[in-house]
């Protein structure tokens, strides 16, 4: 079963495992390799004196996403921080060059369509990257398809003229957008 999340709605579910069923983590941020794979996971130790870990949780190895954890096998599936990869969502750390949140989203012709507050993750048959949420200017909130970006930068996301009358604005709107290119997304 796949379904779309919020960026901000996988930040601080616990990482379980399956073969104990034992809370070994907490997602601390996404991490997206360069070209917008999503990575994985940075993680925060759990309890009252957590703080960062050093190991990251790779996106091969998750079994699941749900709203209430993040599922792998075992403690095992947690692997060591090479710093390979640059951070687009959640909060501190990361490559400042790779952050997305604040940039202006503008079409080709140059028409702003808002501001990115967050990063639509799909999950279930693998994870990825398939959108940005958007804050317009009018102060509603809209979804632009990942497919649809022709660059990105470290202030404006580009996307195709024909985009500004087909933003989304629900995930089930998004989902809809993003169905045909769901193959190639799914890892």
């Amino acid at each position: 079963m796949t379904a779309l999340l919020l960026g901000r709605d996988v930040i601080g579910l616990p990482v379980v495992t399956i073969d104990r069923g034992e809370d070994v983590a907490e997602v601390r941020e996404l991490v997206f390799e360069r070209d917008g794979a999503l990575a994985g996971f940075t993680l925060n130790k759990r309890g009252f004196l957590g703080g960062r870990m050093r190991e990251l949780l790779v996106a091969a190895n998750v079994a699941a996403v749900g709203p209430a954890a993040v599922m792998i096998d075992s403690d095992g599936c947690l692997a060591a921080d090479e710093g390979s990869t640059a951070s687009v969502g959640g909060s501190g750390g990361g490559s400042g060059d790779a952050r997305v949140f604040g940039d202006e989203v503008i079409t080709e012709s140059g028409s702003a369509l808002g501001t990115i507050t967050d990063v639509v993750v799909l999950c279930g048959g693998g994870l990825a990257l398939v959108g940005y949420q958007l804050a317009k200017a009018d102060k509603s909130t809209a979804f632009v398809p990942l497919p649809a970006q022709r660059s990105i930068s470290g202030s404006h996301l580009v996307v195709p003229d024909e985009l500004a009358t087909q933003l989304r604005h629900d995930l089930t709107g998004l989902g809809e957008g993003v169905a045909p290119y769901k193959d190639g997304l799914e890892t």
